[in-house]
């Protein structure tokens, strides 16, 4: 055995093999922390065989592969934690699907659980969906916030929250149900601003729903039988409308007074299979 490994440089060769299968960390005894951290920056989740975990090596690992966070020993300092989860969040929002709340909650401060579900928030509304509640046990004035954060981002968050009752008259939500083609919609006032949130299109303008039915998937004519299941979404956005005006609006009068606005946006949205 001597013989066959005479003249190879052993620590070289150990950490070019980690940096391309990390995972072989774990028949490596003797571990420095530059061939662990060699290895997390290959492999994030062979962070699970590093046996000795520092600061570093951990933030690597998540900034790799979100499902580091999973492997993290946390006999750490709180700051020292609390760095390494918001590091995986901004890296990955799908970090917040490997946090073990129930070590986390013994370890951070309310205000810093706090501060990484605001952030998740931010990023992606929907997210609300894996907080476990019951866990970190937050006072209602911060799980109030998170949900509001949340619900800025997507209208599809409500969905995720129990007590939503109490958001609908925040937002003063409002839901087109989905039937037949059509989409479900849902509507909320936002700083003094109806937006909706409609297939892969969260919290949109009006102008913007209205330029898509219009111009998207063929658009939409009634009398030349084009979509006209969308239909349903004009007599939908009427009654946004109608809180600045005595006059009901109808089709023609919200195509007429909103198409033409909204071909000055056309060339800044990004058009997909979004209104059906």
């Amino acid at each position: 055995m001597d013989m066959y490994f005479k003249g190879i440089d052993i620590e070289k060769y150990r950490l070019q093999l980690v940096e391309v299968y990390g995972s072989t960390l774990k028949y490596i005894d003797n571990q420095t922390d530059e061939l662990c951290l060699k290895a997390v920056k290959g492999n994030g989740v062979a962070l699970r065989y590093v046996k000795k975990q520092t600061e570093e090596i951990c933030i690597e690992a998540v900034r790799r592969d979100c499902r580091a966070l999973a492997f993290v020993k946390w006999d750490i300092p709180n700051s020292v934690a609390y760095k390494i989860c918001m590091e995986a969040i901004r890296q990955d929002v799908d970090s917040i699907r490997f946090i073990d709340w129930k070590i986390i909650k013994n370890i951070l401060l309310e205000e810093q659980i706090f501060n990484l579900c605001i952030e998740v928030m931010k990023i992606n509304g929907e997210y609300i969906e894996y907080i476990n509640w019951d866990e970190i046990n937050l006072s209602d004035k911060c799980k109030e916030k998170i949900c509001i954060e949340a619900l800025k981002q997507t209208g599809y968050a409500l969905q995720f929250i129990e007590d939503y009752k109490k958001y609908e008259d925040i937002f003063n939500i409002k839901i087109l149900e989905e039937y037949g083609d059509s989409s479900e919609v849902i509507a909320m006032k936002i700083n003094e601003e109806w937006l909706f949130t409609i297939g892969c299109q969260d919290n949109i303008t009006k102008e913007e729903f209205i330029y898509r039915i219009y111009n998207e998937n063929g658009g939409f004519d009634l009398e030349k039988g084009i979509n006209p299941h969308r239909k349903r979404y004009i007599e939908f956005l009427e009654q946004f409308f109608e809180e600045k005006t005595d006059k009901r609006f109808n089709i023609d009068d919200i195509r007429l007074e909103f198409i033409t606005k909204t071909r000055d946006i056309s060339f800044n949205l990004i058009l997909g299979d979004d209104v059906k």
